[in-house]
């Protein structure tokens, strides 16, 4: 998949969020925030960093409802939007019945604790990098992200 469409797929996810959340959204972030704080959307809530649903593989022709993956390190070696900074925002991650919210710093320990339980490899919880990147990553199944999310913005909760 190009660049190109893997952004959009994600400008998309950000769209179908904010639509979700009606009078609760505020503004989008810029440019800077977006890549120094890692959120995309500020909302009542507070800010948001927007994951729409992924595919198993790069090349896979759906997402995958039971899959996210979950960033330690961006490609480029610096700190990943996974990573609890000073920045107080939530993840919202895609699901068939609209997006789960989880705080970094709930899923980020017991995150760790399961990558250091099953080493390196593609399965869920281990961690790995891509050749000629600095990243490193994991993929978490979504049941494990439900159990540690606060709340779930909804296609049919009338916000």
């Amino acid at each position: 998949m190009s660049y190109t469409k893997s952004y959009n797929e994600g400008m998309s996810a950000e769209s179908r969020f904010i639509t979700l959340l009606g009078s609760r959204f505020i503004r989008v972030a810029t440019p800077t925030e977006d890549r120094k704080e890692h959120w995309d959307v500020l909302t009542t809530i507070g800010k948001v960093d927007v994951k729409g649903k992924k595919r198993n593989k790069r090349n896979d022709a759906n997402a995958d409802p039971n899959i996210h993956y979950y960033e330690f390190r961006n490609v480029a070696g610096n700190i990943g939007w996974g990573i609890p900074t000073d920045v107080d925002r939530v993840i919202a991650f895609e699901v068939e019945e609209g997006f789960i919210l989880v705080r970094p710093e709930d899923v980020y320990y017991p995150l760790l604790d399961k990558c250091a339980r099953n080493g390196g490899g593609a399965g869920f919880f281990e961690c790995r990098g891509r050749l000629g990147r600095l990243d490193w990553f994991t993929k978490v199944p979504t049941h494990f992200l439900r159990t540690h999310s606060f709340e779930t913005i909804g296609n049919d909760n009338g916000l």
